[in-house]
């Protein structure tokens, strides 16, 4: 697989490999960054990081993450509703669920393409 066709799957892969841990996404991304992986290395480290359990710090900080994409296009009842749903899954009175189909609505509504074609939010 080429260096460009590689760093095309890395995009899709990036925010779900964060959701489960945000030290291997670093260190994928540091592999990336000096051509040195080669495609089964690649998908293993994937693999390694799509195994771990659900961490709640770590969909939080990936949720921030995705959060970025809007923080400047979105309405200010968008936004409050953004982080009513984010302090509610901190406080467990909201799901990791509609943290995340919020974020695809926001994605699909601003026609985020980089997020829609990251596999983020197929599950």
């Amino acid at each position: 697989m080429s260096n460009k066709a590689l760093e095309r799957q890395w995009a899709r892969y990036k925010y779900k490999v964060m959701d489960k841990s945000y030290s291997i996404y670093k260190e994928i991304s540091q592999k990336m960054g000096r051509d040195i992986y080669d495609l089964e290395k690649f998908y293993m480290d994937i693999q390694r990081a799509l195994d771990l359990d659900n961490d709640k710090g770590q969909q939080l900080n990936t949720f921030y993450h995705i959060w970025g994409y809007f923080k400047n296009i979105v309405d200010e009842t968008e936004k409050q509703g953004v982080f009513l749903l984010l302090d509610g899954f901190k406080n467990d009175k909201s799901t990791y669920g509609e943290v995340k189909s919020y974020l695809y609505f926001l994605s699909e509504k601003y026609d985020i393409e980089y997020l829609l074609n990251s596999y983020y939010f197929n599950d």
